[in-house]
């Protein structure tokens, strides 16, 4: 038989590799001519060692007092340890470039007088989180640290959001939400040592994340802004003014959800107690009603006083919403009376109850619709209303004002 000789060829492509034919059917063998390709460069990363199974492992040293107990970024720590230090099995790794002990006992947000949590995280770590973005608390993370109230589906969101002059925003690490926005100094706190936007900035903030039928959330969180809370039986200065969140929304500029925004302004009063009292308001206006009068004060002839949440003055009603603190004797009687008074001066009282609330108010503004066409019905037969929407009771006048 005749056998063709044997012939070697070098690839092009791999230099190191070389092919050497037997010349028996085109069979032959691939020689590897440089360093074995398992071996690893002298600059290549050390493998962490795993230890043996019959072995104990390496205790490693004692973090420096320095780093002992606190969240520290990388770049504290590599001041004092070793980037293998950074791996050992005693810390854990907060977020990219921040770690801690894993003994470490977290903060809690209960400890800042919160009664729910912010965020996921506990309070130095999410601090720490947003120093290493370069940005500011925003957005649902800096409202829960205002107090605003917010919609349900809100709370299932606990990731640290934040604000920063980034053309998308975006970031890679787990539990934040960056947004691309620019946040002037004018519209920067700090909030337990956070940067954090100012309260009327957090209000336009909410409001890019609503839709357009969500106008609702928005205005009963500005209605709870410029509310003026009870404490003492006195009422206290507003936390913010409808004019300062004016101002914040034109700091603002353009951003999505600024309709939004500039549809609640229009629609915030003072005098809300309450988000179902806001949303109540809302759903008579809804009907087309006109504006009620909130926390309206009534004086009768003889000098008797008492108050109504928010009163339709054309329909001649008086809502009161039953928060669930009005089942004690004391306070029925004292509802009793107050029905009384404001039957003697024409109008329908009318308690909310928070099954109303769970219906939309349907209906109760039913009724108070029923009872506008009763009253406009009888005005038109026997002549121009009373003023106020008052009726005189025994040769007396009736007193109409706002509480506080």
């Amino acid at each position: 038989t005749w056998d063709r000789p044997s012939l070697t060829f070098e690839s092009a492509h791999s230099p190191d590799f070389t092919f050497e034919s037997s010349g028996r059917g085109g069979a032959g063998r691939l020689l590897h001519r440089g360093p074995a390709p398992h071996r690893r460069g002298p600059d290549a990363r050390p493998r962490r060692r795993r230890p043996h199974p019959g072995r104990m492992p390496r205790r490693p040293a004692p973090l420096p007092p320095a780093l002992a107990g606190r969240v520290f970024t990388r770049r504290e720590a590599l001041d004092r340890l070793s980037s293998d230090r950074l791996r050992s099995l005693d810390l854990r790794q907060v977020t990219h470039g921040a770690h801690r002990a894993v003994v470490d006992v977290p903060g809690s947000w209960a400890a800042l007088g919160y009664p729910r949590p912010v965020a996921a995280l506990p309070p130095e770590e999410a601090a720490v989180v947003v120093a290493l973005t370069r940005g500011v608390a925003s957005h649902l993370t800096a409202a829960r640290l205002h107090g605003l109230v917010l919609p349900w589906w809100a709370e299932e969101d606990t990731r640290v959001h934040v604000s920063r002059p980034h053309r998308t925003g975006r970031t890679g690490r787990a539990g934040v939400a960056c947004h691309g926005r620019t946040v002037p100094a004018e519209d920067r706190v700090e909030v337990h040592g956070v940067p954090v936007t100012s309260l009327e900035r957090t209000w336009v903030d909410l409001c890019s994340l609503l839709r357009p039928d969500q106008v609702a959330d928005a205005v009963v969180a500005g209605d709870a802004l410029v509310n003026r809370p009870w404490a003492d039986g006195t009422r206290l200065p507003p936390r913010t003014t409808a004019s300062r969140l004016s101002a914040a929304l034109e700091r603002a500029g353009r951003f999505k959800g600024v309709r939004v925004a500039r549809a609640a302004l229009a629609l915030i009063r003072v005098g809300a107690d309450s988000p179902p009292e806001t949303r109540l308001r809302l759903a008579l206006l809804d009907a087309g009603l006109p504006e009620p009068r909130l926390q309206a004060r009534l004086v009768s002839p003889a000098g008797e006083r008492t108050d109504a949440d928010m009163v339709v003055e054309r329909s001649r009603v008086a809502l009161h919403y039953d928060g669930g603190h009005h089942r004690t004797p004391e306070q029925q009687r004292r509802d009793a009376r107050r029905d009384r008074l404001w039957q003697e001066a024409g109008h329908l009282s009318i308690t909310v109850m928070g099954a109303d609330l769970a219906e939309d108010f349907r209906t109760v503004v039913a009724a108070v619709v029923r009872h506008d066409r009763a009253v406009r019905a009888t005005s038109t037969t026997s002549g121009p209303a009373p003023a106020a929407g008052l009726s005189n009771v025994k040769s007396g006048e009736w007193a109409l004002s706002n509480v506080g």
